[in-house]
């Protein structure tokens, strides 16, 4: 009986609207597939995605502007996130510098050198591959050949030269760079020449100590400016391969014997090398000397109230080391870190875990910094405090 009324009910319907012919359609205000309700008349029903269907100014897609703690366009933060990483683009004041793009945010992790700013601090994180230390400062070159240069401002040292550059050294408080041509440029402070002092000559590798630079020509000579004290600077007639300048004193690698030779002050003996031995790297630090054999061992020679002639493991492999203070650090083959001698501010106590690998190392006065291999970002660690592990 009930069908019977129910069907009848519809033929009536059905003949009525075909006597008076087809009324418009219903308007829910979007998809009829949804609820349908609207109880604000926004034109958005709640499966529709309007987050309060009690306030007509909150639907998807209203003017969202950040910082009234109101979301509403309904896409979870205060403000318009059109990528969705849960952070507001800066069209509608907020902080996403790249609100098409959800890896690029506040909180994303900055990759270095790639021309991307991914954290939003106005800055590119860049990757580099030389570092050096000074006093109280670091420079290094970017991939780009770019030179930078961050820490105390004293004498403005931290004023790197425009331009690129395929070498860098640090004294205590001056620097210099070397270009393709091997052109030297140097800045900081004038002790003795050795800013204005530079010879403008190519050279091919340079090598800076605490008040004087040497660098080496394409003849394997050496020419050393700034200070002189002790004879430091004056470098004896040879061949040579490498060149390391220290506090008071120079060592080099003699091109055809491979031996040491040292010069100027030698009051603890870092200008006494062992005799007859071959090295292939070398580094000069304050009173101490340090340098890698052929077969890749480590002798050091010279001051030894820090402990800074006991290497922490002579028997390598090591590839890289530094030193311009009291200490020395290293790289053994594998990438590793190894620092010994004066640990006045954890420059040796804080060097990173073993199992972290860099393919450059720099020993400053009291901090060090290391180039990561996985990444060509840097790594510091020691006395921090005036801005020397804070790279751009």
């Amino acid at each position: 009986m009930r069908t019977t009324a129910a069907l009848t009910g519809v033929a009536l319907a059905l003949a009525i609207q075909s006597a008076c012919g087809s009324g418009p359609e219903p308007q829910f205000g979007g998809d009829d597939t949804g609820t349908l309700e609207d109880a604000d008349k926004d034109g958005f029903q709640v499966d529709q995605g309007d987050c309060d269907d009690n306030d007509p100014n909150r639907y998807p897609d209203a003017p969202d502007g950040f910082g009234d703690g109101v979301d509403q366009n309904c896409d979870g933060v205060d403000g318009t996130d059109a990528d969705g990483d849960g952070h507001p683009g800066e069209l509608s004041g907020g902080p996403d510098c790249d609100d098409e793009d959800a890896d690029v945010h506040p909180e994303a992790e900055e990759i270095g050198w790639d021309l991307i700013d991914q954290d939003c601090d106005d800055e590119d994180l860049h990757d580099y591959d030389e570092v050096v230390a000074g006093e109280d400062f670091t420079c290094a070159i970017a991939t780009d050949g770019e030179l930078h240069c961050f820490g105390d401002d004293i004498q403005a040292v931290t004023h790197a030269p425009s331009g690129t550059f395929v070498a860098v050294d640090a004294g205590l408080e001056h620097a210099c760079a070397m270009d393709a041509a091997g052109q030297i440029q140097c800045w900081g402070e004038d002790t003795a020449g050795s800013v204005w002092g530079v010879p403008d000559t190519p050279f091919e590798s340079l090598s800076c100590g605490h008040e004087h630079c040497c660098a080496v020509d394409a003849s394997s000579a050496i020419t050393c400016w700034g200070d002189d004290t002790a004879g430091k600077a004056s470098a004896p007639f040879g061949l040579w391969t490498e060149v390391s300048a220290g506090g008071t004193h120079t060592c080099a690698i003699n091109r055809s014997t491979q031996f040491v030779t040292c010069w100027g002050e030698n009051g603890e003996g870092q200008g006494d090398p062992l005799s007859n031995t071959v090295y292939r790297r070398l580094a000069a630090g304050n009173e101490h000397t340090c340098g890698v054999r052929s077969d890749l061992t480590m002798d050091c020679w010279g001051a030894s109230h820090f402990n800074q002639d006991i290497p922490s493991d002579q028997t390598g492999p090591y590839d890289r080391l530094d030193a311009t203070g009291d200490f020395t650090c290293a790289l053994l083959n594998g990438g590793s870190v190894e620092c010994w001698g004066r640990d006045s501010n954890t420059q040796v106590s804080a060097m990173p875990d073993s199992t972290e690998q860099y393919t450059r190392i720099a020993s400053g006065w009291e901090h060090s910094c290391a180039i990561r291999k996985d990444s060509g970002t840097m790594d510091c660690w020691g006395n921090l405090a005036h801005g020397e592990g804070i790279a751009p």
